[in-house]
């Protein structure tokens, strides 16, 4: 999706080494270098020069890819067929599409650190929680999608308006807990449902929603 494969995780790991650590990270359908995961095996404290210790490949550390084919995602089918399509609000969505492996392809604004559960950047380069009335959020500068094209905050409104839209799809609850959501160039503005003030909530929903194209 979004062209982010050498910013580094907590503790220190870049996504392209941790993505050739756990074998996950091949040569052939150029269709994302994104950040969105967090997690990885490893005692990596911060250091750029330690071995890190991947989840796969009996315990080691894989060789990974060199040149542009570490910034691919290598899809080879699975037991049925090759992924019919990548749209995660489908009903039933194909791998890797659906559920947590969607973040192999998609991004959040936002994403918990599963060791200390902070909230950590995404998408958005920063978020400011303003007590419970609203939460300001600042875009990443130079994000593109996997085609080139620009990442906006055009993407983001698209992406959860679309709860508006159907209310059958999962994000719709965003806006129990909403009221509205703005843009102004790269920042978003997010009203804080003033009945419910449930930001707790909404920070989850930032963190766990992906962000879908618009022009797609």
């Amino acid at each position: 999706m979004t062209e982010l494969g050498s910013r580094r995780l907590p503790g220190g790991t870049s996504r392209r080494r941790f993505m050739a650590g756990t074998g996950a990270l091949g040569g052939a359908a150029a269709l994302a270098a994104c950040g969105g995961a967090t997690g990885g095996g490893g005692k990596s404290g911060g250091g750029g020069g330690e071995e890190l210790v991947g989840v796969g490949n009996n315990g080691k550390a894989g060789k990974g890819r060199s040149g542009d084919g570490a910034d691919q995602l290598f899809i080879a089918g699975f037991q049925w067929s090759p992924p019919t399509n990548f749209n995660t609000f489908a009903a039933a969505p194909a791998w890797p599409a659906s559920n947590n492996v969607a973040q192999y392809v998609y991004e959040t604004l936002l994403r918990f650190d599963i060791v200390s559960g902070e909230l950590l950047a995404g998408l958005a380069a920063k978020h400011e929680v303003s007590g419970n009335e609203s939460i300001t959020l600042t875009l990443q500068d130079g994000i593109t999608w996997h085609d080139g094209s620009e990442f906006t905050a055009d993407d983001v409104l698209y992406t959860f308006e679309l709860g508006k839209i159907d209310e059958g799809l999962g994000v719709a609850s965003f806006w129990t807990e909403v009221d509205e959501m703005t843009a102004d160039g790269n920042t978003i503005s997010i009203a804080i449902n003033k009945e419910r003030k449930n930001v707790g909530s909404v920070l989850t929903s930032l963190a766990q929603q992906f962000i879908v194209p618009k022009a797609v």
